[in-house]
């Protein structure tokens, strides 16, 4: 009986030993070539790109997974998003995006993920790849999210031509250059960059050089000439083409 049971203990062990090896080597055979021609090109590290989060270069790629999660649940081919998106069932998420994988190749990566996904890549690729994270507490040191300050006024030699606060860090950057200050524009100068500014056309032609600035920019703003122009602007924003 004793010898028995050891006969069949070895047995089975023989039997793992095989299976794993031929997992391996179906791996080798037939799922890495298939991942270097179709997949490697947007999710490997030799490539530099990591497209959606994702590396088919190595194991811990697909156990880890991308934006998504875990592309592959070994041994559940049905519920393992790297067969969901090469079987094209999702309009949204359809892998490779140029053509889809032949009917061989589908089979090919479901049968491994049914075997278990045996994958020998771990030691030979390096360090285990790691998800990408936001890092909170840099995020928080950029301009945008620091307390607002008072900023002293840089000292200018020419101390009359700044009207506003910001005209004297602009005066500054000059100076320290050996530039000066162009010339104000005259009048009519103005409102012709005005209205190419706020409208995109030519001032009309009844403009003169007693017109009221401030009345002129009302009037432009006011003009459906001036929606029309950045209107354009904002519907190029959110998308927004009359194919919609």
């Amino acid at each position: 009986m004793r010898h028995a049971v050891i006969f069949s203990l070895l047995t089975s062990f023989a039997a793992a030993g095989a299976s794993a090896a031929d997992g391996v080597a179906f791996f080798e055979s037939k799922v890495r070539p298939l991942l270097v021609k179709h997949c490697y090109e947007c999710h490997s590290q030799e490539a530099g790109k990591r497209k959606g989060g994702l590396l088919l270069d190595r194991k811990e790629g697909w156990q880890i997974g991308g934006d998504a999660g875990a592309a592959v649940i070994p041994g559940n081919p049905g519920n393992s998003l790297l067969l969901h998106s090469v079987s094209y069932q999702d309009d949204k998420l359809q892998m490779p995006p140029k053509s889809k994988l032949s009917p061989q190749d589908i089979r090919v990566l479901e049968q491994w993920i049914s075997m278990g996904a045996p994958d020998p890549r771990d030691a030979a690729l390096g360090e285990v790849v790691k998800k990408k994270t936001i890092d909170f507490e840099t995020a928080r040191q950029g301009w945008a999210f620091r307390p607002l300050q008072n900023t002293p006024l840089p000292a200018v030699k020419q101390k009359d031509w700044p009207r506003k606060d910001l005209d004297a860090f602009i005066l500054a950057e000059l100076e320290a250059k050996g530039l000066t200050p162009a010339a104000d524009a005259d009048r009519r100068t103005l409102m012709r960059r005005l209205s190419y500014d706020l409208t995109g056309l030519p001032p009309s032609s009844d403009l003169s050089d007693k017109s009221d600035v401030s009345a002129y920019v009302d009037k432009l703003i006011n003009s459906p000439k001036y929606n029309e122009k950045w209107g354009r602007h904002w519907l190029d924003l959110v998308r927004y083409a009359d194919s919609n």
